[in-house]
C-alpha cells in the first residue's frame, strides 16, 4: 500500500504517453491541427497508467516501435483552469467550447466571433453582429431564420451557443482563435486547463481520469518514467 507521503509526492506528477521512437528532451503542441483540444497545448494524465496506453499505441492500428512514457511537474492548482464538463458530454467537445466562449465572450474579439459566424453560417455582416451583441446581453436569439441566415436557436450566452452550433472553424480562423484563448489564460496567469478524461478507452481500470492540457509543453522539464 503505497504510504501518503509517496502519494502526495506521486500527485506532484503528470504523464504523457508517446510512441515516437526516438529520446524525447521536450514535448511540443499540435500548433498545425484542427481541434482545439491538442492545439492548444500537449496533453498529460495525472494517471501513468493512461499515459502508458498512448505509449503503446491505444489509437493507431500498427505500432512498430516501443513507445514511453515521460513525467513532469504539473502546474499549482492555481495555475490551471478548470474546464466545465455537463454529464455525458465528450471532453474533447468540451473543451472546444471553453476556448471559443472564453475567446468570443471577451469584449475585444467582436470581429473574431463575426468573422467565425459568417465563415459557418454563410451569414451577412449584419446578421453576424446582431448575433454577438444579443448573447453579449444574454438576450436570446430570434428563430426567423430568414432574417438571421441559419436553424433556429434560443441560446443565450457564448457557452451554450457554441455548445449549440459546434466548435468547428476554418484553418486560419482556428488558428487566430487558438492564439488569442492562449494569450488570454497567459494574462490571467494559467499554464494549462485540467479536465476529466470522458474516453473509457483511455481510462478503464485507471485510478484516475484527471488530465492536464499545458499550453507551453516545450518549456518543460521531462524524464521517463518507469
Amino acid at each position: 500500500m503505497i504510504s501518503f507521503k509517496n502519494f502526495l509526492n506521486e500527485s506532484q506528477w503528470m504523464y504523457h504517453g508517446t510512441t515516437y521512437p526516438k529520446e524525447l528532451t521536450h514535448i511540443q503542441r499540435n500548433e498545425k491541427g484542427l481541434k482545439f483540444d491538442t492545439s492548444i497545448g500537449a496533453h498529460f494524465s495525472a494517471d501513468p497508467e493512461v499515459a502508458n496506453k498512448f505509449s503503446k499505441g491505444i489509437h493507431k492500428s500498427y505500432v512498430d516501435n516501443k513507445g514511453a512514457v515521460y513525467k513532469t511537474k504539473r502546474p499549482s492548482r492555481s495555475e490551471l483552469e478548470t474546464v466545465p464538463q455537463k454529464k455525458g458530454h465528450d471532453d474533447q467537445d468540451s473543451v472546444a467550447s471553453h476556448v471559443l466562449s472564453s475567446v468570443f465572450s471577451h469584449p475585444d474579439n467582436k470581429d473574431l466571433f463575426i468573422k467565425w459566424h459568417r465563415n459557418k453560417f454563410a451569414s451577412s455582416q449584419e446578421q453576424a453582429s446582431n448575433v454577438h451583441e444579443k448573447l453579449s446581453n444574454k438576450q436570446n436569439i430570434p428563430v426567423n431564420k430568414k432574417e438571421y441566415g441559419y436553424d433556429k436557436s434560443n441560446k443565450n450566452t457564448f457557452r451554450s451557443y457554441v455548445d449549440h452550433h459546434g466548435a468547428y472553424s476554418s484553418k486560419d480562423i482556428h488558428k487566430e482563435i487558438v492564439n488569442k484563448f492562449i494569450d488570454h489564460m497567459k494574462s490571467k496567469g494559467k499554464k494549462g486547463l485540467v479536465y476529466r478524461n470522458t474516453n473509457p478507452t483511455e481510462t478503464e481500470e485507471v485510478d484516475s481520469r484527471k488530465s492536464y492540457i499545458i499550453f507551453e509543453p516545450e518549456k518543460l522539464k521531462v524524464e521517463k518514467h518507469d
